[in-house]
């Protein structure tokens, strides 16, 4: 089978779609459904801790001297 370019532009709504089905699934699994429940209720949680890290690393980034580790940038 040869494929052109064409062809090959709508592999990724291919994707899409099967990713899609997934969630067409979850009313009838039940373990499924457990499991989307279980991520939407920790979503507030894990956005706490994103926030909490982001602002770890910024007091981290702001309190770095570049000038304290080469000494050579330093035209004074």
């Amino acid at each position: 089978m040869d494929y052109t370019v064409s062809d090959l532009t709508i592999m990724p709504l291919l994707r899409v779609l099967r990713v899609l089905r997934i969630i067409k699934l979850v009313p009838k699994a039940r373990g499924l459904k457990l499991m989307m429940t279980t991520l939407l209720w920790s979503l507030p949680a894990l956005f706490n801790v994103a926030i909490v890290m982001l602002l770890f690393m910024y007091i981290y980034v702001s309190r770095w001297d570049p000038l304290q580790y080469y000494p050579i940038m330093n035209v004074n």
